[in-house]
């Protein structure tokens, strides 16, 4: 192909397409400023809202990128190509990159959904089917606990938006259940009495709703006594400690027995 073959073939391209040409780059050179323009005003309103900073950054990273690939497709379409072979390119590139970040795409709308709905917050205390611990901290594609003993464990939110989820500061008041056992020849009216006295002087007890303090069974070895007390969710476990070491002290004061479990034997002679 010589010089002015190819010097011709120039010409009839931009005598065919320049025009489209350059009309897609001055669209593409407006859409950019109007996108830049419309993400400051949305910006502006997102930060008005009450909802969480990952929230917000994949809100602004999302609706960004989606404006920008329709610009590019209105500016590939205004250039001259057909619009049919640039939504099949489109979508099977959208098909190849969803099949190869599927498990990240999942973990994503878990925790867009965990974000949105909010099942728990940072510094509660949950159970994530056998794992539990506070939280520490809520992202798109993880949620991350605290444990008791202080070991960090990351969970992908894909899975904690499937998992059986206990959230123990979902309400402010939780309430406590404790069963003392006492001895069949001790009197259990007087039990009753020590443990009524134990959750009335303690100040982490809530006096309402009333505690309860009953019979619940006669055990092989005991009479056991149900204690339900109400507490504040954050007082809960010390709640229990302290009431397990003073009804133990005041038994014991009282001559108040707690029996072991123990089996009878009769020998035939």
């Amino acid at each position: 192909m010589n010089k002015e073959t190819v010097i011709r073939t120039v010409e009839n391209f931009f005598s065919q397409y320049g025009e489209r040409i350059l009309f897609a780059l001055a669209l593409l050179a407006v859409g950019y400023g109007l996108i830049s323009v419309l993400m400051k005003f949305i910006d502006k309103l997102m930060r008005r809202s009450h909802l969480e900073p990952s929230i917000k950054t994949f809100f602004h990273s999302a609706l960004k990128a989606a404006m920008y690939v329709l610009l590019i497709i209105t500016c590939l379409v205004t250039a001259g190509l057909d619009m049919t072979s640039v939504i099949a390119m489109v979508s099977v590139l959208g098909l190849a990159v969803s099949l190869a970040v599927q498990d990240t795409l999942g973990n994503l709308a878990g925790g867009i959904l965990i974000l949105i709905t909010k099942p728990f917050s940072v510094g509660d205390f949950v159970e994530v089917d056998s794992l539990s611990g506070t939280v520490k901290a809520i992202s798109l594609f993880y949620t991350t606990l605290d444990t008791i003993d202080n070991k960090r464990i990351y969970l992908t939110n894909g899975d904690v938006a499937k998992a059986r989820l206990v959230n123990y500061n979902g309400n402010e008041l939780r309430r406590l259940d404790l069963v003392f056992s006492v001895a069949y020849e001790d009197d259990f009216r007087t039990a009753k009495r020590i443990i009524a006295e134990a959750v009335a002087q303690n100040p982490k007890a809530r006096p309402e709703p009333e505690p309860v303090i009953r019979v619940c069974e006669h055990g092989e070895s005991a009479i056991k006594i149900t204690c339900y007390v109400w507490v504040e969710a954050a007082d809960l476990f010390p709640l229990k400690y302290d009431l397990l070491e003073e009804v133990k002290l005041r038994f014991d004061e009282a001559g108040i027995h707690i029996p072991y479990p123990q089996m009878d034997l009769h020998l035939a002679r």
